[in-house]
């Protein structure tokens, strides 16, 4: 939210640094980065880019355009801005929907229903993220995954490489890439 009304501030000229677009665009960063270690978004995509074998790319293009965006206030490139640092926030959504949709799998493998209905959850959780922006695209495919990790079904089902396939195939409608996405075993 911070980032959309910081580049609508830009463009329309306000870029007081107290009350304009550039306070907007600092408390996006705020707001990602958090104030204490493992409880942000910041985290989040730390962790996934661990799994995914993408390290810190997805933090390190996020810095790079916040920085970008408060030296180019008023400019028109920054609503293209804002738009790419929300596609790049949206990464470890996707990595995660993907991890815990095959750690279910696994689980159920290995019978363990406890820890099935719990990454169950968790892959809910970070999905309901991404679902919108899916559903825009793939209606069908995001309604799929929806039941898939729907939380009222008496068991989770293993569905983890379908959920892995929707979403790879379906990585345009987040403006990413399968390289930014990395891969999980």
């Amino acid at each position: 939210h911070e980032l959309v009304v910081a580049a609508e501030k830009s463009a329309d000229g306000n870029i007081d640094p107290a009350k304009g677009a550039p306070h907007n665009w600092d408390e996006a960063w705020a707001f990602y980065h958090g104030d204490s270690p493992g409880d942000c978004p910041f985290a989040t995509a730390d962790k996934r880019g661990k799994d995914f074998g993408t390290g810190s790319t997805v933090n390190d293009t996020v810095l790079a355009n916040m920085q970008y965006g408060l030296t180019h206030m008023g400019e028109p490139r920054l609503q293209g801005v804002a738009d790419q640092t929300i596609d790049v926030m949206l990464i470890p959504y996707i990595q995660a929907s993907i991890k815990y949709a095959l750690k279910v799998d696994s689980d159920i493998a290995k019978g363990d229903m406890d820890a099935a209905r719990i990454h169950q959850a968790e892959g809910w959780a970070f999905y309901r993220v991404i679902e919108p922006i899916l559903a825009k695209a793939d209606a069908a495919s995001a309604k799929r995954i929806g039941s898939i990790f729907d939380l009222s079904q008496s068991q989770p089902s293993a569905a983890g490489a379908e959920i892995k396939a929707i979403l790879m195939s379906n990585l345009d409608a987040f403006n990413v890439s399968a390289e930014q996405i990395g891969s999980y075993d």
